[in-house]
């Protein structure tokens, strides 16, 4: 049923079974635009086809073959939870602001490689590509999708991004964290009795001393803002991560069980990641009007062409509704 609510929600299209080693399987579905940006597919070193969306399925013992995670060639990934649950917010990986062009679209996958032999219990390992189309990509991308829980799936990403072109960073957005997002999840919110997602969630460094002698002392706590009455910046000055993981999360399972979004950053470090949210007031429960990410604070604002970035590796994951422990909350402002 969840495949079916899963393919009804993209526009009509013909799907094709690209393989299936009895854990894994993976479908193509091919759009209607002859516009909209595709994932070219190799499976076992043959090729296999170029479609718009692919839907992983992990094959769970009770429930057989379920969706686990979606990949558009317009650059969404989107990690499914079994029913209950439905499809909650995606997932986008680095963009940033450009001194002319404004913010740039998310880099895109556009190629995949899978190798369906061996261990089909093991992760499943595949190469590929991303492109932003203009300025940003990389040849080099690795994921590793863990075998899927119930109440989690993840996936793990690593990638090296090279500029296409000489290209200049808006550094002005740094006192909004806002020049280059690492990555960054995307959901709906337009009241508290009607949303996908409604609470951001980070650890965050308070105090940090260092002296020659005992080494450097670091306290955390957990910080919470409510999206309720919010627009614009969720953050005024936030700070560097105290530890891995920034959450977007549904609290409840009402009004739809719509899963809670998570990225732990690895590299760039914690330490060299702040986060940040914007939200913009609608009225269209389709229209994803959260952006949460992580901001690098060691962008430079200038890469000549051929130039790498750095390395991204990061993971992501959803997991079912709850509402998590915070030392302190951002009250949510006067409606």
């Amino acid at each position: 049923m969840l495949a079916g609510v899963l393919v009804a929600a993209l526009p009509a299209a013909a799907d094709t079974n690209l393989f299936d080693n009895g854990t894994w399987s993976l479908i193509g579905i091919e759009g209607i635009n002859p516009e909209a940006h595709q994932i070219a597919v190799i499976v076992d070193k043959e090729p296999a086809g170029s479609y718009s969306d692919l839907v992983l399925r992990f094959n769970f013992d009770e429930l057989g073959p379920t969706p686990t995670c979606q990949m558009s060639g317009e650059g969404a990934i989107r990690m499914l939870l079994p029913e209950p649950s439905v499809p909650g917010g995606a997932f986008r990986l680095s963009s940033y602001w450009d001194c002319t062009a404004g913010l740039v679209r998310p880099v895109a996958i556009t190629e995949l490689s899978f190798q369906t032999k061996g261990n089909a219990k093991s992760p499943l390992k595949v190469a590929g590509k991303l492109s932003n189309f203009d300025s940003l990509e990389s040849k080099n991308l690795k994921m590793q999708f863990s075998p899927a829980d119930t109440n989690r799936v993840q996936v793990e990403l690593r990638y090296q991004l090279r500029a296409t072109r000489d290209i200049c960073v808006d550094l002005s957005k740094h006192d909004e964290q806002d020049d280059f997002r690492i990555v960054s999840m995307g959901a709906n919110y337009i009241s508290a009795e009607s949303n996908q997602n409604d609470l951001v969630r980070y650890v965050r460094v308070t105090d940090e001393n260092c002296d020659p002698y005992s080494g450097c002392h670091v306290r955390h706590e957990s910080f919470c803002a409510n999206l309720l009455n919010e627009s614009g910046y969720l953050f005024g000055t936030p700070r560097r991560l105290g530890d891995r993981t920034v959450a977007l999360f549904h609290t409840l399972r009402v009004p739809v069980e719509t899963p809670t979004l998570a990225v732990d950053f690895r590299h760039p470090s914690p330490h060299a990641t702040k986060p940040q949210a914007f939200i913009t007031p609608v009225l269209d429960g389709a229209v994803d009007n959260i952006q949460v990410w992580g901001n690098w604070l060691n962008v430079k604002k200038e890469y000549r062409s051929r130039r790498n970035l750095g390395n991204f590796r990061v993971v992501l994951y959803t997991r079912d509704p709850y509402t998590p422990n915070c030392d302190q909350t951002k009250e949510p402002p006067a409606p």
